[in-house]
């Protein structure tokens, strides 16, 4: 018999916790042995409980969930955290991995996603889905964001989009070639979610419209 990865979930929201546990208990490979609304209740059943995993929504109510995972990485060493987030910023998700996360997984992933996620995690890898790969990535090059957590190059592209510029005349404004540029619009459409050019600028005008930053002007 195969044993199952123990899984404690953290989500505040009763009807979702309860859709996480259905879906990976009906997997037959997980079993979700604790389950609370709230950092500071999470840790309450640390203390109690043990577990291969921990999954974990960003925001929690109270005491947020990097603030969660930075405690768990502190009281329970080698315990894996595996973040469910529905943002996937560079910042972000920049924010969670120094907090000590393993993974990162969107909440509009696929379930496939997440399981491969508490599968790496409990093998004693680490998972991090198509969004906030490119975060992890950037921060292994020491690449700087800015405040919208993309890459000064990307703002520049994504401005630039904005205009209505094609990909030839961003290339030839940036000094960069064609194919470098069809690099940073798919960093772009994974950041935003989208998949055309038209979506892009869409979704970016719905979160400026939301968020107080902007993107910067440049030369």
């Amino acid at each position: 018999m195969i044993q199952k990865v123990s899984v404690i979930l953290l989500e505040d929201h009763l009807l979702v916790r309860q859709g996480l546990r259905s879906m990976l208990e009906s997997s037959g490979e997980v079993e979700v042995v604790g389950e609370a609304g709230s950092a500071e209740e999470g840790l309450e059943l640390l203390r109690e409980l043990v577990c291969d995993v921990v999954l974990l929504d960003l925001n929690l109510p109270g005491r947020s969930g990097l603030w969660c995972t930075s405690q768990i990485g502190e009281l329970h060493p080698g315990l894996p955290v595996l973040i469910l987030s529905m943002h996937t910023q560079r910042s972000i998700v920049g924010d969670a991995v120094k907090a000590g996360a393993r993974g990162f997984v969107a909440k509009s992933a696929h379930s496939d996603e997440l399981m491969a996620g508490v599968r790496a995690l409990a093998a004693g890898g680490s998972y991090f889905d198509a969004r906030a790969a490119g975060a992890v990535l950037a921060m292994a090059r020491g690449e700087e964001t800015t405040e919208s957590g993309l890459s000064p190059r990307e703002d520049q592209v994504l401005r630039l989009v904005c205009q209505g510029l094609s990909n030839h005349l961003i290339a030839e404004q940036m000094n960069l070639s064609v194919s470098s540029i069809k690099i940073h619009l798919r960093a772009l459409f994974s950041h935003f979610g989208v998949s055309d050019r038209t979506s892009l600028v869409t979704a970016f005008e719905a979160r400026a419209r939301l968020l107080p930053t902007r993107l910067p002007e440049h030369g």
